[in-house]
């Protein structure tokens, strides 16, 4: 698997390769963020319990607007796993454009940059994994894999 590792060094500008091209010295901080990946597809060697509660204990302190810190975790496996993604499914399947999200993540009218970074991102993202744009029942599928939690296995 080749992963694109890109970082915005001015305000359209996106640069691959190593912070050094910008002329920032490389910190802690800017290692762990330029090797942040979003994995889509996982192996089957599962994450042990303690590994989760790890993340999530560090996570707890990521910034949120005005600190409210406003996130709810619930830790899932085995039949409580299996019918939330049961359930999440269904409704995916049967009923989702009856589905009105709570909170709005895109702007209506996504302006530029943004909406060519969004669009590039999935002729990237989806081209990948070899689903043309016009093929909205293989795009829902792979959308489908979020309801698995993308097969993560876990103890």
């Amino acid at each position: 698997m080749s992963v694109i590792r890109a970082r915005m060094c001015g305000p359209e500008e996106a640069v691959i390769g190593p912070s050094e091209e910008c002329g920032a010295a490389q910190s802690p901080i800017d290692e762990i963020m330029t090797r942040r990946i979003a994995c889509r597809d996982f192996c089957d060697a599962p994450v042990p319990r303690r590994t989760i509660d790890q993340i999530l204990h560090v996570a707890r302190f990521a910034p949120s607007g005005a600190n409210i810190q406003p996130w709810h975790v619930y830790v899932l496996s085995g039949a409580a796993e299996a019918n939330v993604s049961a359930a999440l499914l269904n409704a995916h399947e049967t009923c989702r454009d009856e589905h009105v999200s709570e909170h709005k993540y895109y702007a209506s009218q996504l302006p530029d940059p943004y909406l060519k970074r969004r669009q590039e991102f999935g002729r990237l993202f989806y081209g990948s994994l070899g689903i043309r744009q016009a093929d909205a029942e293989a795009r829902s599928r792979q959308t489908a894999k979020n309801y698995t939690f993308l097969g993560l296995p876990w103890d």
